[in-house]
């Protein structure tokens, strides 16, 4: 049997989540994957159509070829808000649906955490490479390679890198059941394969495990804003954006294949 960090070494060179292009070839690739999912999806494919140009314009190259990979594992612990109960509850991310809210906080050292509406979740139990970064403490944020997750610098601010960046000794952003987050150093890091989730909340953010990681990859900003249309799409239709999340995931792997 491969060793896990070979395993996953030889998923890593299959994934084309390092591919580049120019705003041209993006264009192209994005409009005739949401021109296919029309054929096959109806007014979803119109939707779709107009987010990818819109996620071109605003400067996110090859913006749905790297879809699929905005994941965590499938089962990071998160905590879910109960609105009978009044109580956040810990849920596997794979439980997590469109309209939950679960706890999160915002990028920095000290933030207090608070809830924030997931407006799109897909998953996919197949095989995918994972990093996972364990933290002083024993929690750990377990995702793949390109995950943004946030990294406190030697001036204590806090920038997101991807997980595959992140060393031994440096310094991820934490918080202990809801308190403040707190900057803790990474112990350990460990490969494996595993389902994947991708679960993006209104904040833009997400606590896995009590580690804070971004809903995005290459550029946190960018991707807020070309997420914007499907968050608003989800706040007016939430059911319409749970029905149609694999056909929104499929987009990226029909751009992958085209470019």
């Amino acid at each position: 049997q491969d060793d896990p960090a070979a395993s996953y070494k030889k998923q890593l060179a299959m994934v084309p989540y390092d591919k580049s292009g120019d705003a041209f070839s993006a264009a192209i690739n994005t409009l005739a994957s949401g021109l296919m999912i029309f054929v096959f999806g109806g007014w979803i494919g119109v939707i779709l159509v107009f987010w990818n140009l819109w996620a071109v314009v605003f400067g996110w190259l090859w913006p749905f070829a790297l879809l699929t990979l905005l994941c965590l594992a499938a089962d990071s612990p998160v905590m879910r808000w109960n609105p009978a109960s009044g109580v956040y509850e810990q849920a596997l991310l794979r439980e997590v649906r469109v309209g939950d809210e679960v706890m999160v906080t915002d990028p920095l050292l000290g933030g207090d955490v608070f809830r924030s509406r997931v407006y799109f979740a897909h998953c996919d139990e197949g095989s995918h490479p994972l990093v996972r970064l364990t933290v002083e403490s024993g929690q750990s944020i377990n995702a793949v390679p390109p995950h943004l997750v946030a990294v406190v610098d030697d001036s204590s601010s806090v920038t997101f890198r991807s997980a595959e960046s992140v060393q031994i000794g440096d310094k991820l952003v934490v918080s202990h059941d809801g308190q403040p987050t707190q900057p803790e150093a990474v112990r350990s890091i460990e490969y494996s394969l595993g389902g994947i989730c991708d679960v993006k909340t209104e904040a833009g953010v997400i606590l896995g495990d009590g580690v804070l990681a971004s809903n995005a990859v290459t550029d946190h900003d960018a991707a807020m804003m070309a997420w914007a249309p499907i968050k608003t799409l989800s706040r007016a239709h939430p059911d319409f954006v749970a029905r149609h999340a694999w056909l929104i995931s499929r987009t990226s792997e029909v751009a992958t294949t085209l470019g």
